[in-house]
């Protein structure tokens, strides 16, 4: 602040910009300057590159692959730096009156979304982050939107709610076309029948076939793709355990982004799996464990991913504090007295791993500690008769309110899901300022338990046990590690961060600005 108030060439706004003024100040820049000496990825270089502004940009190695993408110059140091900025002045043109420069020519981008399970009642990570980039993308005025989606029955797995295809709710997008293909009960039932030996990586020929071809693929979407690829720029297939994924993705190559959701599970080494990384111009994944996964058992090479993450925004007000008390009270909890799980109730989720490792430590704990599962499922399925104690509560579905209420009066947040290419309840729980546990196996969690420095991470019960004898011995540590956690989600992953990134990618692929 000093150097900026004691020179007469630089201005400091210290205040909100709204998008529009601050487009228009980085298109009129000569160039954008990102100096930071810590950051994990930039939206404002992505949008930088959008609106054609040259970046220069600290040699950080969590920004060379996506800036440099786009044509962006590293460098190392500050001198650097001030020699890049001399020679941009010496070469900067002679600037033309406004009205004699050229108007540059735009069109919008047509963009090809085919996405899974997109109905009313849909619950999923994947499927949330694909509704969320939808309703951006059909807001954008450089992008014309077009949505493919698949028709479903009672069989489906994962979409018992939604048993029509009709929209509905905030999936509804004016702005967007929709269409719906239909699908075949006896396709999804025999889906159903081959997909657990699929998902544990068993892979035959006639088994991927099956697999591939009953996989809630929309009777004529193949055809129509076939028909009408001219009329898109780019084509956007997120889930690869998505039948229309496979049967699309080698139709258009140059003009495909696939965003898989990779996890660390058998299936990934199968060979549709793998075969289906080649098939695509851009990979788009939600964290940098990904494209190590992606790597180790698929064939794309280093510089055909970019990271995009999801977007992660706090709830609109902090939850009622004399509600919070209240349900703390009807459920027979105290603040900071408890431990919070939120997801599916499920093995694969590790749900009964984390009943096991409480219930061991509860054992030998002075004070037993609640453990509260939130989330859709059956507990009893997922755990031993033994790890059911009355220190477990499964509480089912909640509403929002409740679960923000829950998370911002836990202890902290425990996850110990091995199979997550991101979090979403993980970047909640940090936005209310509460810490997580992960596990040391889950690349992706430890990857940004790693990167923020708010959480920890375990891989059996002693671990698990002194994690949280470390949270309830100091209030300052967990509070600590919970800013910390707050700080590195709202720099990487507020919705204009992700967006940006998020654009920038299909913009590449489509050959340049809008």
């Amino acid at each position: 602040r000093r150097l900026v108030e004691a020179g007469d060439k630089v201005t400091f706004v210290e205040q909100f910009v709204d998008d529009q003024r601050f487009d228009a100040w980085i298109k009129a820049a000569d160039r954008l300057i990102i100096p930071y000496h810590q950051i994990w990825t930039t939206g404002v270089g992505a949008r930088a590159g959008m609106l054609g502004t040259p970046v220069a940009f600290r040699a950080l190695p969590t920004l060379v692959e996506q800036l440099q993408s786009q044509g962006a110059l590293p460098f190392e140091t500050d001198e650097e730096l001030a020699r890049l900025m001399n020679e941009d002045a010496k070469a900067r043109p002679l600037s033309l009156p406004a009205a004699s420069r050229p108007t540059p020519i735009r069109r919008r981008l047509r963009l090809l979304l085919v996405a899974p399970y997109f109905a009313g009642g849909v619950r999923g990570g994947a499927e949330d982050v694909i509704a969320t980039f939808a309703r951006l993308l059909a807001q954008d005025e450089d992008i014309e939107l077009t949505i493919w989606s698949t028709d479903t029955t009672r069989f489906a797995p994962r979409n018992h709610d939604a048993a029509s295809s009709r929209l509905s709710g905030d999936a509804r997008l004016p702005n967007a076309a929709l269409r719906i293909f239909p699908c075949n009960a006896g396709d999804e039932l025999l889906f159903n029948l081959v997909h657990s030996q699929f998902a544990r990586g068993r892979s035959i020929p006639l088994l991927d076939s099956v697999w591939r071809w009953t996989s809630l693929r929309g009777r004529g979407m193949r055809a129509a793709l076939q028909a009408s690829v001219d009329a898109f720029d780019v084509v956007y297939l997120p889930h690869y355990f998505y039948g229309p994924t496979h049967e699309l993705a080698g139709l258009a190559p140059g003009k495909t982004i696939l965003h898989p959701f990779v996890h660390n599970e058998p299936a990934l080494s199968n060979r549709p799996i793998r075969d289906l990384f080649a098939k695509v111009s851009l990979i788009n994944v939600n964290s940098l464990a990904e494209i190590d996964l992606a790597q180790s058992r698929g064939r794309s090479g280093p510089n055909r991913f970019r990271v995009i993450g999801n977007c992660v925004e706090p709830a609109p007000r902090a939850p009622d504090e004399g509600a919070t008390q209240s349900l703390l009270h009807r459920l027979g909890l105290r603040k900071g007295g408890f431990v919070l799980f939120v997801g599916r109730l499920e093995r694969s989720k590790n749900c009964h791993i984390l009943a096991n490792w409480h219930r061991v430590y509860n054992e030998r704990a002075d004070t037993p500690l609640p453990l509260v599962f939130v989330g859709s499922g059956s507990l009893d399925r997922c755990l031993q008769e033994r790890d059911r104690t009355t220190h477990v509560m499964a509480l089912g579905r909640t509403s929002r309110e409740n679960l923000d209420a829950l998370m911002a009066s836990s202890l902290c947040l425990a996850n110990l899901s091995e199979l997550e290419s991101f979090s979403l309840v993980m970047m909640e729980s940090w936005l209310v300022g509460r810490p997580v546990i992960v596990h040391e196996e889950c690349a992706a969690t430890s990857e940004h338990v790693r990167r923020s420095g708010a959480g920890l991470t375990v891989g059996d019960a002693a671990l698990y046990a002194q994690s949280l004898d470390r949270l309830r011995g100091d209030d300052r540590e967990a509070a600590r590690l919970g800013a910390l956690g707050r700080a590195y989600v709202e720099a990487n992953f507020n919705s204009a961060a992700v967006y940006g990134r998020l654009k920038s990618s299909i913009v590449e692929v489509a050959g340049g600005p809008a």
